[in-house]
């Protein structure tokens, strides 16, 4: 288009800038580590589960990486087999303790909170981690 219809090195820098502003600003719409947690946990046995990692991901994945600790039990003696040199500093069992006192700590923070300082995927991360 360009070299078609002789626009100048600004127009192509303008186009392709405002371009990347719209994906860049698009993306930020996405809960990445959310999305990152889910993504592990669906393939935990399939693939290196990062215990130490994830356990420090966004509040707002913390409702995606609970489950029942026989299975992160299982998760773990798989990857032992699987990736002998690899070793979590977490286990499955402090993987869920750090997991409940990140949980604990957010609710406690969030009831803490004014007003003003309320935004929708805080408010959507309480209710997930308040549901029974």
């Amino acid at each position: 288009l360009k070299v078609h219809q002789q626009k100048s090195l600004f127009y192509l820098l303008r186009t392709h800038s405002l371009i990347s502003l719209f994906f860049l600003s698009l993306c930020s719409f996405v809960d990445w580590d959310r999305y990152i947690a889910r993504y592990n946990w669906k393939h935990a046995g399939q693939s290196y589960f990062h215990f130490d990692y994830l356990a420090h991901l966004a509040p707002s994945s913390i409702s995606e990486l609970w489950g029942d600790e026989e299975q992160l039990w299982e998760i773990q003696l798989w990857q032992s087999v699987q990736y002998p040199d690899e070793h979590n500093a977490l286990t499955p069992e402090t993987f869920q303790l750090k997991l409940q006192e990140r949980a604990e700590a957010f609710c406690t923070d969030w009831e803490n909170r004014p007003w003003l300082a309320w935004n929708a995927r805080d408010y959507w991360t309480y209710q997930r981690l308040k549901q029974p």
